[in-house]
């Protein structure tokens, strides 16, 4: 089979235009490597996430990827 030339950019506007699962998929198969810490974390961010909606009355269930990106940008900047 031939390999495609395309550039690093290339594949990441292609891989961005994925529905969201895709790119869990993409995600998940690249990082096998690094054994289960990414995981983890990954796990400790939503726990982490879905608590501080919950104290605030969010449900975070009902929000847009855009909204949740939105809401995380708003927390990092009022820690600063």
């Amino acid at each position: 089979m031939p390999k495609l030339k395309i550039s690093e950019g290339q594949v990441f506007d292609l891989i961005k235009q994925l529905p969201r699962l895709d790119k869990k998929k993409i995600l998940s198969t690249l990082i096998l490597d690094e054994g289960d810490r990414f995981f983890e974390t990954m796990e400790i961010g939503e726990e982490k996430f879905q608590s501080f909606c919950n104290t605030r009355g969010i449900n975070p269930n009902k929000l847009s990827e855009k909204e949740k990106e939105t809401l995380i940008d708003n927390i990092l900047h009022e820690a600063e």
